[in-house]
């Protein structure tokens, strides 16, 4: 029995040097440039919306979000000061 696989549509983006792009291809490209940054099929769409300039596209991600953890230190630190406040 032979299986066929189903076509899969994806958008091509033409960017302004005239190459063409797919979302997964970008990703995977990114992926490649940048190891170690975690890049999402989101992030490369808002970029194919917003730009069509190849240096804005392959720019590196930047972390957007700062760390909300806090080091065990910083916490003994914050309850230390908190005990001492209501003596």
């Amino acid at each position: 029995m032979e299986w066929r696989k189903k076509i899969s549509w994806a958008r091509v983006y033409t960017l302004d040097d005239g190459s063409k792009w797919t979302i997964d291809s970008l990703v995977k490209e990114l992926t490649k440039r940048f190891p170690t940054k975690f890049i999402q099929k989101p992030m490369i769409v808002q970029r194919l919306r917003k730009h069509t300039s190849l240096d804005k596209i392959f720019a590196e991600p930047m972390d957007t979000k700062p760390s909300t953890k806090k080091v065990p230190q910083e916490v003994e630190d914050e309850l230390l000061k908190l005990v001492l406040r209501t003596l």
